[in-house]
């Protein structure tokens, strides 16, 4: 059996393209860690490389707030929160199986205010925050 790349059809619609995260490979997405796992290993050096970051003093004094988009079940933002204790995040996915898993894996620090998790895509996202 050969493998195959997954290239994404450029004749896909943009809420197709929005939507490539849902059903089963939203809901079962744990499976990243066999199919990839070099996954975690590359989540953990984005927070290495964060921890270096300086902290927002005008926003908020002593700590360090940061913008995720496309946060998935919280892989990566769980490997930022780890990396430094003074992190705060905005997640956005706009894959609610995605975020239920997020919400999970991160409830602590949702808890502690560290996390908030936002259901939006990326652009509405950015035109919001950034706008």
């Amino acid at each position: 059996m050969t493998q195959q790349a997954f290239i994404p059809d450029p004749n896909l619609s943009t809420s197709q393209a929005e939507r490539l995260f849902s059903g089963p490979i939203g809901t079962e997405y744990q499976m990243l860690d066999l199919i990839c796992p070099a996954a975690a290993a590359m989540s953990k050096r984005v927070g290495g490389f964060v921890a270096g970051f300086p902290a927002d003093v005008r926003k908020h004094p002593g700590s360090l707030s940061v913008f995720e988009i496309g946060c998935g079940t919280g892989i990566t933002t769980l490997a930022l929160l780890q990396s430094r204790g003074d992190l705060l995040i905005l997640a956005a996915d706009n894959e609610p199986a995605m975020l239920s898993q997020a919400r999970e894996n991160l409830s602590i620090f949702i808890e502690q205010g560290r996390v908030r998790l936002i259901e939006v895509d990326a652009l509405s996202a950015t035109s919001a925050i950034f706008a």
